[in-house]
This record gives structure tokens, sequence and C-alpha cells, in this order.
């Protein structure tokens, strides 16, 4: 039988009055045993606002129902990449330390009940899975952005956090930890916690999170507000969150293309915002927080007139201290691309002439173009002119514009080796992407093995005289 829904106020009155009657306190953890994990502890911890919403199994359950154990509280989503990677990690912690006190719950932020039932059947999860149905516990916990989970304790308070996809079966000595710091309360104790009345999902309370773990936001919108078919018109992107730059590795976000419109090229600009800049929700405006902005512009173009529905849009960030994406949705513009517009006709014979005069610069510029390098772009000098570049532009307070010359400089020299175009890849995909510049000691390394390189190639008088000895003992 469904539990009767209580106002925010007197929610909250009975779980304080639960906590304050609760016995060991977090502060039992050690303090570096969250950490070591790649958690992020929620100091001090918060009250887990309690809901109820349907089984995708059938029937319905509460967060209540699993006080007095240690709860993963897990939102995730049938379209969500990362949520699909994690989800066999959790069922195995799950059927690992299930029995002792650990519960996996699940809460699918999909709007279709359907889809997100057969999602669990595919995988076989044998952990409860709620529906969202409203969306109104996936907004209390700040899940805008997925996959995130909750670490919740005994006395159900928030105590942890983590962002992002991970391997939750690696996770196993971190819950024998908690289980043994602070035990969790089975059989009739458990059953004498969890009849306190639950809320139902449409009056769950806002979890009150520290600021710092506000989850990235976007706005969409369309520069060219009446493109042409064929031709490139621009959609922009504007990620932003609290904090630094560091807090989050952003990816290019993803756009659902409709058949007929292609995607040209992405570019991205990123910015600090300080305490005086207007941010969403008040925050950010004078006295608040600061924090990062990532402009993205896609350079797209449909082959033909019509109405072109450019969503959703999907966002992909690492955080700052985990290894996988979070992905979220935010909606998309729809564009409406006009007819070709056909230029004046030509003169054939002033055509003509424009086209040959067209094709004598270009040729003029390939002629010249040697001579104002220097040569050939692998000379000795050509190459010290690009390195002296990077070095410039490093102490200049550029790295990134440097980076991107030393990767272009070890592409010419061949100097991509396997071992290193990975951490090479990376670094550029951080910098371009996600305004986060390259650390002082890698790209002192990197330049170092592209001097290396340029001097490997540098004439060697005795080289060539050694050269010419080998020769002429052989023809002897």
């Amino acid at each position: 039988m469904p539990r009767p829904a209580r106002s925010a106020a007197a929610l909250g009155t009975a779980v304080l009055g639960l906590l304050a009657a609760a016995g060991p306190s977090v502060a039992a953890l050690p303090p570096d045993l969250l950490p070591s994990y790649g958690l992020r502890a929620v100091e001090p911890p918060v009250v887990a606002a309690d809901f109820e919403l349907p089984r995708l199994g059938g029937g319905r359950a509460a967060l209540a129902d699993f006080r007095g154990r240690w709860v993963v509280l897990t939102f995730w989503a049938t379209w969500c990449g990362p949520c699909r990677a994690e989800m066999p990690s959790l069922e195995r912690l799950q059927r690992q330390r299930g029995e002792a006190g650990l519960i996996v719950l699940g809460v699918s932020v999909d709007t279709g009940r359907k889809s997100a039932a057969a999602f669990v059947e595919e995988l076989g999860l044998s952990f409860p899975n709620l529906w969202d149905e409203r969306g109104a516990v996936g907004r209390a916990y700040q899940a805008t952005s997925i996959p995130l989970s909750y670490l919740i304790d005994p006395q159900g308070r928030v105590v942890s956090l983590a962002r992002g996809a991970r391997d939750w079966s690696k996770l196993v000595p971190l819950a024998d930890g908690l289980l043994a710091a602070v035990p969790p309360r089975l059989g009739d104790e458990a059953a004498r916690i969890a009849q306190a009345p639950s809320a139902t999902g449409a009056g769950v309370a806002p979890v009150a999170l520290p600021p710092v773990f506000d989850p990235p936001t976007a706005e969409v919108a369309l520069l060219d507000p009446a493109p042409v078919a064929g031709r490139p018109f621009e959609l922009e992107v504007r990620l932003r969150w609290a904090g630094d730059l560091a807090e989050y590795l952003p990816q290019p976000p993803l756009v659902h293309l409709p058949e007929g419109v292609e995607r040209l090229a992405v570019t991205a600009a990123t910015s600090s915002r300080g305490e005086g800049s207007r941010q969403e929700g008040g925050r950010g405006e004078k006295g608040g927080r600061s924090g990062s902005l990532v402009t993205y512009r896609l350079e797209l173009r449909a082959a033909e007139p019509g109405s072109y529905a450019l969503d959703p849009v999907e966002l992909r960030y690492t955080p700052r201290l985990e290894t996988a994406a979070m992905a979220s949705r935010v909606a998309g513009p729809t564009v409406e691309v006009g007819g070709r517009r056909h230029p004046a006709a030509v003169p054939a014979a002033v055509a003509g002439a424009g086209l040959i005069g067209l094709l004598s610069l270009l040729a003029v510029r390939r002629a010249r173009r040697p001579a104002a390098e220097g040569g050939s772009l692998l000379e000795p000098a050509a190459l010290d002119r690009r390195l002296e570049e990077a070095r410039r532009l490093r102490l200049g307070g550029e790295p990134g514009a440097a980076l991107r010359v030393l990767a272009e400089l070890l592409d010419l020299l061949g100097e991509s080796a396997a071992e290193t175009e990975g951490e090479l890849a990376e670094m550029l995909e951080r910098a371009r992407f996600g305004g986060q510049p390259p650390a002082g000691e890698a790209l002192t390394r990197i330049e170092r093995r592209a001097a290396r390189a340029i001097e490997a190639r540098r004439p060697d008088p005795r080289r060539e005289a050694r050269r010419r000895l080998r020769l002429r003992h052989r023809e002897s």
C-alpha cells in the first residue's frame, strides 16, 4: 500500500529526528577512505530526500524501504552510453555485497517505461530499479547529468557522490570498509527504522548539496536566422558550470542530425567567468561564485530546403576525478532552410578572364611558397623556425597554441610514435575542447623530443666524412 504523502517540512523534521536517534556517526569513516577510491565526500553529510516511485518490474518502492543499509543510489537512462557501460559492474557489486547489507537502487530518468524495463531485462539486472515518471526525483537529486550515483549511509544521509561511469566491482574493498565502519541495521531493527513515512515522487524535497556539485548546463542557439540550402550555417552550444575550467573535460556535443544535414566542422572557445558576471539562477552575480564557459560552434549544411529538427543535443564531459564521461541532453532548435540564391549571370568572357586570373595567382603563390619558407619544410632552417615559434608561444603564456605547433612539427618529422600518440592526442583534445592547457613538464618533454628529432636531421660533416670513407673501403 502506498505511504501517505507528507509536506517537505514535515518530512524533513521526521528524517532529522530519525538521524538524531540513530547510532554511529559517519564521522567513524576514515577520512581518506572515499577519496582513495575516487569518490567525493559530501561534508557535512546531507539528508537523502525520501521518495516513492513505481518499480520497473511492477509495484512500488521507496528509498525509506532500504533504510538501515548502505545504499548506492544511481540515476541512469537507456540512451546514456556510459550508463550502459557501468551497469554490469553495479550488478556484480550487488551480488557480491548485497547479503552483507549493501543495496544498489537504480532510478531511470527515461521518458518511456517500456524501453527502461526492456533495458533492465536485457542486462539481467537483479537489483531494484524504479521509474522517475515525472522527473521530480531526478530534479531533486540534480540528475541532469548521468550516470550519477549517491552513497547513502544506514542513517539515511548522503555521504558521497560519484559522477560518471566506473567499474563498481573494483569498489568491493571500499564497500567492506564502509560496512565495517558503520555496520548496517538488518532484521527487526531495519524494519523499525523503515516505518518512517515516505514522500511521493511528486513531493520530494531537493537535496541540499554543496554548490561545487552542480553539473554543467548548456544553452543552444542557431546563429544564422535564415540558412540557405547548400551553404554552411552555425549552431552554437554554450556549456557552463561552476568552478574553474579544470573541473570538467568537455567533449564536442553530439547533435541529432536528420537525413539531409551534415556536420562540416566544430570549433571551441573557453573562458572563465568572474564573480561579477551573471550566471544562471542568480549564481555568479556580484558576490557569487565564479564559473567556466566552453562555447562550441558546429558548422552544418543542409543539402535541400526544408524544416530540420536538430534535437536532441547530447552533451558529454568527464569530471576531474573520474575516468569516464557523463552525458546529458538538452533540446535543440528546428531550423528552416531556404532555397539557394542564384547570383546574377556573369558574361562568359568575364568569367573566363576571372578564372584565368585566379589560376595564375595560385600558380604564382605556389611558385613563391618554397622561397618564402626557406626551401623544403623539412630543411633544418624551416624546422628550427617552427620550433622557435612553439617556444615563443609557450613563453608568451599560450601553452595550448605551443602544443599544436609541436604536434604539427612531430607529425612532419614522422615522430608520432605509437607509444606517445595517445598521450599527445589526449593533450590536444583537452587543450582544444576543454580549455585545459598542457602541464609545463609535459610540454617541455615534447619540445625536447622535437628538438632531438630536428638535430638528427641536421647535416653533420663528420658523419658525412665517415660515410664516404665506408664507401671507399667497400669499393676497394
